[in-house]
């Protein structure tokens, strides 16, 4: 197996594989289910195997058991961690809250996807501007942004300085949350 002989791995897990289920048995972490730590095991057994000399004298499932232990507990500590908590206490909005609902189901219309799609939409984009009554230079400068331009590159083009793009681009973000507000009311 330490040659990379693939039916020789498949082989020593068909014989091992009492041993990697009770040992994935004994553990368990907020957001993984049994499958997760049932391949972080098939990891571990598969780097005993590679890693396994007999010249230790130590038998190979008692070797195994002992990197595949290990494996699981480093996998338990990493996953306690502050910076895995998020991961660890999320749910799945495809998760059933009732009956058939999902989170899907109960979240509000879709008015925030259609909001980008009219952005999105250069002919619904044409309406949108047309709808906040934006002035040319709004216009010009909206434009520019939403192409990754600079506050220096817009003001090169337009021959003017970066703080009159800032007051233009300040207008247009008012004039916009302005106009959705509108549209939530109604």
């Amino acid at each position: 197996m330490q040659n990379g002989d693939q039916n020789a791995f498949e082989q020593m897990i068909k014989i091992h594989h009492g041993m990697i289920k009770n040992s994935c048995k004994r553990y368990w972490l907020p957001g993984a289910d049994y499958d997760d730590i049932y391949q972080e095991a098939l990891i571990a057994f598969y780097l005993a195997v590679l890693s396994y000399s007999p010249e230790h004298n130590v038998d190979f499932p008692i070797y195994a058991r002992i990197v595949i232990s290990r494996k699981l507990k480093s996998m338990i500590r990493m996953g306690r961690t502050l910076k895995h908590e998020f991961l660890n206490r999320s749910i799945s909005m495809d998760m059933p809250i009732y009956e058939a609902a999902t989170y899907h189901d109960i979240l509000p219309d879709q008015n925030i996807i259609n909001q980008i799609e009219t952005i999105e939409n250069p002919m619904s984009f044409d309406k949108l501007i047309k709808s906040i009554s934006l002035s040319p230079l709004e216009v010009i400068v909206l434009k520019m942004y939403l192409q990754n331009k600079t506050y220096v590159e817009m003001s090169l083009i337009l021959q003017c300085n970066t703080k009159s793009i800032d007051n233009t681009m300040q207008r247009v973000r008012k004039k916009i949350k302005k106009h959705y507000a509108k549209q939530r009311i109604s």
